[in-house]
């Protein structure tokens, strides 16, 4: 089948399903609850697209393939929802709201989920591709417009916030403690979480790092907000319910520590799994759209390592160094500097500098080349050149 050539599991695949199945497990724990409250509903349902978006980070890593850069997409906006439904469990918690302001804020929140769809749907249509090796995902360059819906959750994780506090002071003793824990645990899934997107956004920290503290603290607060909502919860949970949610976990947490043990072990055969994949993306040129391929930088000075010979010398990018701004460069770049560097030969860089950015992965494809077979370099060289040349008309 032709789907299965495009599958490729990372790193980050068997952590995001790993995160994604532990809020689906919570998900059916708490919507299976039988006569369930409002409150209880609300937060099932959140705790439902919660799942989503790990499950995107899934999807979107495991697919070697641009279209999969739709699940990227739409996990972006899972949060606005989830929000929305967190914000209605502490309104009707622990008895039913009646009033209309919930119905209005279930309505407006649904809204601005809907419009800010909208909204994003529209740039992305009109938006280049890029493979980013970081996180091994395929995106759109939205970078702009994910900070502004970062900041949007950001704001919503503050209305949460205040909607639990007052929540928390206007009920009484014995709903007091399982407030606090609840909002507390809530807050360890999305505040920390949503703040390190940002970061990575900006560039001041990595990519990978904001997966990494979402998978860890998605798996605690999940825990502490089952510990919390059983504790206090009116509603009729069987002991057989208990128990065989708390040994599913326990088995999950197992699994999460053997496979960080594995995972380290074998990190360097990752690493070559990675580079199977290059020449694989070097090839994808014939696609329409304007790809191109992000890998890392100097994050203390925020731009491109461009020394040659151990020396700063000119840099060869001008004006496209700042990652934020310009061009986002390629793990093949730096591949081939590292080559030229150690070659010595600025005569094909300069070539290299001349030809269109969209043609990176190819430009890496093509020198390497020159490299492959020492006894048929030059003509090889010559190949590359002609090439090269007719990438620049």
């Amino acid at each position: 089948m032709e789907l299965l050539k495009d599958i490729y599991f990372s790193p980050i695949s068997f952590g995001s399903l790993f995160t994604s199945l532990v809020f689906l497990i919570t998900f059916l724990y708490l919507i299976t609850i039988k006569k369930k409250s409002t409150a209880t509903t609300h937060l099932a349902l959140a705790v439902g697209f919660f799942s989503l978006l790990p499950l995107s980070y899934f999807l979107s890593s495991s697919l070697y393939n641009p279209n999969s850069s739709i699940f990227r997409l739409i996990g972006a906006l899972i949060p606005l929802p989830a929000g929305i439904h967190i914000i209605l469990f502490f309104l009707h918690y622990p008895e039913k709201n009646n009033s209309l302001f919930p119905k209005f804020v279930l309505f407006m929140g649904w809204a601005l989920s809907i419009a800010t769809s909208i909204i994003l749907f529209r740039e992305f249509r009109s938006s280049s591709l890029f493979y980013d090796f970081t996180v091994h995902f395929w995106e759109y360059n939205l970078n702009d417009s994910y900070q502004k819906l970062g900041i949007l959750i950001l704001f919503l994780l503050g209305f949460i916030f205040i909607t639990g506090i007052i929540r928390i002071i206007l009920n009484n003793n014995g709903t007091r403690l399982a407030l606090s824990g609840i909002l507390f645990s809530i807050l360890i899934v999305s505040l920390v979480p949503a703040v390190a997107n940002l970061l990575s956004r900006e560039w001041i920290i990595d990519r990978i790092v904001f997966l990494k503290i979402f998978e860890v603290l998605s798996f605690i607060g999940t825990i502490l907000l089952l510990v919390f909502f059983t504790e206090s919860t009116e509603e009729r949970i069987s002991y057989i319910d208990r128990i065989c949610t708390a040994l599913i976990f326990t088995v999950m947490l197992l699994l999460r520590i053997v496979y960080q043990f594995h995972y380290i072990d074998h990190e360097s055969q990752f690493e070559l799994l990675y580079n199977r994949n290059f020449d694989e993306i070097s090839r994808k040129i014939s696609l329409p759209e304007n790809i191109e391929y992000i890998y890392g930088y100097n994050l203390s000075d925020d731009s491109l390592n461009t020394s040659l010979n151990g020396e700063e010398d000119e840099d060869p990018f001008p004006g496209k160094t700042n990652p934020k701004r310009e061009l986002r460069f390629s793990f093949y770049i730096q591949k081939i500097l590292d080559s030229l560097s150690h070659e010595n030969d600025f005569d094909k860089l300069e070539l290299f500098n001349n030809t269109p950015k969209e043609f990176a992965a190819y430009k890496y494809y093509l020198i390497q080349k020159l490299f492959t077979n020492p006894e048929k370099i030059e003509i090889n060289k010559e190949k590359v050149i002609k090439q090269l040349e007719i990438l620049e008309t």
